[in-house]
């Protein structure tokens, strides 16, 4: 069976693929943000409760002001490192990619430049935010968007599927 896929990849694959191959990058920063905001939080409600106790109005507003404040701070930064993320995967100009699947394995030309992997060289696949991943030796990655599958009119996902089934191209889990 063959399969012929003409698409292009650009920073929703980009962005997907670092998150796929570096996950703790992603799980550290995330991990940070949430621990400086807890902690602060915590100070915050023990300032609150202190202020409370001591019916100290204005305090209790200044503590509430914080509060909020951290709040807010944590909904921003979330956001503006998504969106950094995005901007620097916007970075990367996107590619046409021509992938032709076949008894062989993988021809992949990509601005003209021709490569070829055979099913051998194929490690691994994962089926990541929209995106199929196929691992292949050397650290490389062969990377498939689901919206290809569907346009190329050759059995969309279900025959990318059965193809690799098919070679026995082990499934692994993507990133959390």
């Amino acid at each position: 069976m063959e399969i012929n896929l003409r698409y292009w990849i650009g920073p929703a694959e980009y962005l997907a693929r670092d998150e796929l191959l570096h996950p703790e990058a992603f799980r550290t920063a995330r991990a940070g943000f949430r621990r400086e905001a807890v902690e602060y939080l915590i100070v915050c409600l023990f300032a609150l409760l202190a202020s409370w106790q001591t019916r100290e109005t204005l305090f209790v507003l200044i503590a509430l002001g914080f509060f909020g404040y951290k709040i807010a701070w944590f909904v921003i930064v979330q956001r503006e490192f998504q969106k950094a993320l995005a901007a620097a995967a916007k970075k990367q100009a996107p590619r046409e990619i021509e992938l032709i699947i076949d008894d062989q394995g993988l021809h992949e030309t990509v601005e003209g430049v021709k490569s070829f992997a055979p099913w051998s060289a194929v490690k691994s696949q994962v089926r990541f935010k929209d995106t199929y991943f196929l691992a292949l030796a050397g650290g490389l990655t062969a990377v498939v968007p689901c919206s290809a599958l569907t346009q190329s009119g050759a059995g969309g996902e279900e025959a990318l599927i059965a193809v690799l089934q098919m070679r026995a191209v082990p499934l692994r889990n993507g990133a959390a």
